[in-house]
């Protein structure tokens, strides 16, 4: 994914700049930790529903919403 990817976000209001910025850094595959489910991984996004999917250990393709994922997300760099 890209920060474009999330550009029409963006511009109705449901995601800041930073927001887009930080999602267009979780493209599928890449690991990310969260406080209370602890690891993932990102698995898709569903644009059209304005979700994130990931799969951590005990939720597997558990659905975020685009702007809680981006703010509640850390991204595990890949090395």
């Amino acid at each position: 994914m890209n920060q474009e990817d999330f550009q029409s976000y963006v511009a109705s209001g449901r995601l800041t700049q930073f927001q887009a910025k930080k999602l267009a850094d979780l493209s599928p595959g890449a690991f990310c930790l969260h406080r209370s489910w602890g690891f993932g991984k990102i698995h898709s996004f569903d644009l059209v529903l304005g979700q994130v999917l990931i799969d951590f250990l005990q939720k597997s393709q558990h659905p975020m919403q685009l702007a809680y994922a981006a703010d509640s997300l850390t991204i595990i760099p890949p090395d």
